[in-house]
This record gives structure tokens, C-alpha cells and sequence, in this order.
């Protein structure tokens, strides 16, 4: 039945409607005490809206949610958790240097900073100098620069 036309029934017409409505709702409860079920849905979604857990499953939940909080924050609030994989197999954790490795790997960083810090400033060739350019070539460069401002105002251009 669309919105529109239930505003166009009559009054006999919505009575009529409701009493039909209340036979299906008496007949679906009759239905539910034949089959065994609660009457309206036999889903307890439908039934109540919201999903229900038992006890067990919450406790369940529960201990799951705390063990993934714990993981994160580094800190464990009921139990200890089960070691990882590579602990339990004896394998070495990935992506971390050994305090050697990062000892050795310190010590060739600031020798090779400390190389490129000399070479700086004890006048090395690590900086290029700046090219000079005579007095003849700027001439040369300024005259090539008004010829081509030149070549642009004759086509009618007020820019590049």
C-alpha cells in the first residue's frame, strides 16, 4: 500500500485495515505456538533488536579485547600473553639492529661526516666554485637578451 493512499481512504477503509492487521498478528501467534517459536520472529534480532551472548562468550570477548589492549600498550593486565612465533621457534626478531650493528654503524656515520665536514672547510673541491664570466660575454648576453625583447615587442607580445 503506498503513503499516498492511505491518506485518500476513508474511515471504514483504515478500520477494515486494522482489523485485517490484527488477524495476521493473532494468526502469526498461533503459528508460533504450533511450531514452538516466540509468536512474531524467530530471530532474536528481529525479536528484540539486539543480539544476545551468553556468559561464556562474553568472558570470552572479554579476555580477547583485554589481550589485544595489552599488545598494544605494552602492558598486560590479567595474564601474561603467549609468545610470539619466532620466540617460541628460537628464531631472531626481524628488523632490529644488535647493539653492535648500531655501535658500528655510528661509528662509520661520523667518520664519514666528519670527512665531509673537513673537506668543507679545509678548502677541499667538494663545493664547485661559480662560474666567472668576462666582461665581453655579459656584453655578448645583454645584446642577445635585447634582440630577442626586440623580436618579441615587433610580434605584438607584452610577455614570454
Amino acid at each position: 500500500m503506498n503513503t499516498n493512499s492511505i491518506t485518500q481512504l476513508s474511515a471504514q477503509q483504515l478500520r477494515q485495515a486494522a482489523e485485517v492487521r490484527e488477524k495476521i498478528d493473532a494468526l502469526q501467534i498461533e503459528l508460533g505456538r504450533i511450531l514452538g517459536t516466540s509468536g512474531t520472529s524467530a530471530s532474536p534480532v528481529a525479536a528484540g533488536g539486539k543480539r544476545t551472548f551468553s556468559p561464556a562468550t562474553r568472558a570470552k570477548m572479554a579476555a580477547s579485547q583485554q589481550a589485544r589492549w595489552a599488545g598494544k600498550s605494552g602492558v598486560a593486565k590479567t595474564a601474561k600473553p603467549a609468545p610470539a612465533a619466532s620466540e617460541a621457534t628460537g628464531a631472531k626478531s626481524k628488523g632490529r639492529f644488535s647493539a653492535a650493528a648500531r655501535a658500528a654503524l655510528s661509528a662509520k656515520l661520523k667518520a664519514y661526516w666528519a670527512k665531509r665536514k673537513s673537506s668543507n672547510t679545509a678548502g677541499g673541491a667538494a663545493a664547485k666554485p661559480k662560474p666567472i664570466i668576462s666582461a665581453a660575454g655579459r656584453a655578448r648576453l645583454a645584446a642577445l637578451t635585447k634582440a630577442r625583447w626586440a623580436k618579441i615587442r615587433a610580434a605584438g607580445k607584452k610577455s614570454l
